[in-house]
């Protein structure tokens, strides 16, 4: 039998080599609030605030190589999406509240230095990936949990794969 039967017998079809490609985190992460920088409107829209988050602990799931911090989200600070709960301001009110800090202020100024006195918070994060149908690029998505269902959660996920906790 030739190469070219044996290769067409086992079913090979040509792959795209992921190697050195970004691969999101899966898992439940006991996190550390660590950056919230504004950044100056660009081509892509208004003033943001960046916020970011590092793993403290991995409480299930994959453990992180990067020298970066693993969970970033730009929160718009102007423009209409600035007070959605998703993509405003409020997202990271919420997580922090939902920390165990609360944040306000009578001002902006006010609010954004409250929001910067809370930088190493601890945050429970649970993390996937994501990847469009047409697309090659993957994208690292989370969400914030109160401490006690991320622990529950995590024990669930242990015990599903054996492993203790």
């Amino acid at each position: 039998m030739s190469l070219v039967d044996a290769l067409k017998q086992s079913g090979f079809k040509p792959e795209k080599s992921t190697d050195g490609e970004f691969q999101p985190l899966e898992g439940i992460y006991k996190t550390q609030f660590v950056k919230a920088e504004v950044k100056e409107a660009n081509e892509k829209g208004g003033k943001q605030l960046q916020v970011e988050f590092k793993i403290a602990e991995v409480l299930s799931g994959k453990e992180s190589t990067s020298k970066y911090n693993e969970f970033r989200k730009y929160l718009a600070l102007e423009g209409d999406d600035a007070i959605s709960k998703k993509k405003g301001l409020p997202w990271i009110i919420n997580a922090l509240f939902t920390a165990g800090v609360e944040v306000s202020g009578d001002t902006d100024e006010v609010l954004m230095q409250n929001i910067q006195n809370a930088l190493g918070t601890e945050v429970y994060v649970k993390a996937w990936g994501w990847k469009p149908e047409d697309g090659d690029k993957s994208f690292q998505q989370f969400s914030v949990l109160k401490e006690a269902i991320a622990i529950k959660q995590a024990k669930s996920k242990q015990k599903e794969s054996g492993v203790g906790f």
